[in-house]
């Protein structure tokens, strides 16, 4: 009793001066923090000066969390009193977090959105510019399988069918390219394989013709030029593979892409009940009155380590919604 009685009257008012004189050797001031926070500018490019800044906040808190628990621990009494000037102090860094936060988490959320549709537009460009080299080699394919004007016709009917307006939407700002690269690769060899099916269609007729003649040397002289054109189609089909292997891919030079400000976020997971019935019915053992964190907690850290957030924010469990949260700092 006497150790106590040995302590100096404190106050909230005189616990406060104390948490402000820690704060000020450690060269903090919240009136002065609150007055930067006023002149703020949020914008991508301020987003580590921001970030600085609520750590600083956060640096503020510490400090006072540390100097209530030195100054209360003498104290039975009196630690009512310094909760309350704990509370009063954290309530002013609150006070000035509330007029950043909300607007620095908004910014930080529209650049990841923004990072977010890049990365698709990055993918859907690749996967576009990946069917086109694939449609150039599938279709060269084709035609030096073909033995026929009309088989040949049929392929080139596929290929006016990728070039016309109907089917630009899949090709997206491509389409100009892709039909340049059908024209520039697949067109000479069209006119190629044409030649080469037109030429032996006509010693064909030739050889029809020398028949009815009975012309056996004319047979025989046409039998072997029809030969060497076909063994030129057939060679013409490896030909014309490593012809379009060599010129089907397309330098792609993308256009000058936005500055996306870095941000930083600590996750953190929040569970709660979505469909009480289905929960009641399929996850009872997870339930308490309301959600069973220990219980629940496990099945978050399921969805965590398979992956479930890796493309959305909330994942809907049994009844149960699992909503990952970024803390942006």
């Amino acid at each position: 009793m006497e150790e106590t009685n040995k302590l100096p009257v404190i106050s909230q008012e005189t616990v406060k001066a104390q948490m402000s004189i820690a704060l000020t050797k450690q060269q903090l001031s919240v009136q002065k923090m609150h007055d930067l926070a006023a002149k703020i500018v949020f914008t991508p490019e301020n987003i580590p000066e921001i970030s600085a800044f609520l750590q600083q906040l956060n640096a503020a808190d510490k400090i006072i969390e540390q100097t209530h628990k030195d100054g209360k621990a003498p104290y039975l009494e009196g630690g009512r009193i310094w909760d309350a000037g704990k509370n009063s102090s954290l309530a002013l860094t609150a006070e000035v977090r509330n007029l950043v936060k909300p607007k620095f988490d908004k910014l930080c959320q529209e650049e990841d959105r923004k990072k977010r549709e890049a990365d698709e537009l990055k993918q859907k460009q690749t996967a576009i510019l990946s069917g086109i080299e694939g449609n150039v080699l599938s279709f060269s394919a084709k035609i030096a399988a073909c033995l026929t004007n009309d088989e040949l016709l049929g392929v080139e009917r596929l290929i006016n069918l990728e070039k016309s307006p109907s089917n630009a939407a899949k090709y997206g700002d491509f389409h100009a390219q892709a039909i340049e690269k059908y024209d520039t690769v697949l067109k000479p060899i069209l006119k190629d394989q044409k030649e080469k099916i037109k030429l032996q269609e006509e010693l064909r007729k030739q050889i029809d013709e020398a028949e009815k003649n009975d012309d056996v040397e004319k047979i025989d002289e046409l039998n072997v030029k029809i030969d060497a054109v076909t063994d030129e189609i057939l060679q013409n089909q490896v030909k014309v593979q490593e012809k379009a292997l060599t010129e089907a891919p397309i330098n792609f030079t993308p256009v000058a892409e936005e500055v996306i400000a870095d941000t930083k976020f600590r996750r953190t997971y929040n569970i709660e009940i979505f469909d009480e019935k289905e929960a009641l019915r399929k996850a009872k053992d997870l339930l308490e009155i309301t959600i069973n964190k220990t219980a629940a907690n496990l099945v978050l850290n399921t969805l965590k380590d398979t992956g479930a957030f890796k493309d959305k924010s909330e994942v809907v469990v049994n009844g149960i919604k699992y909503s990952e949260i970024k803390n942006y700092k």
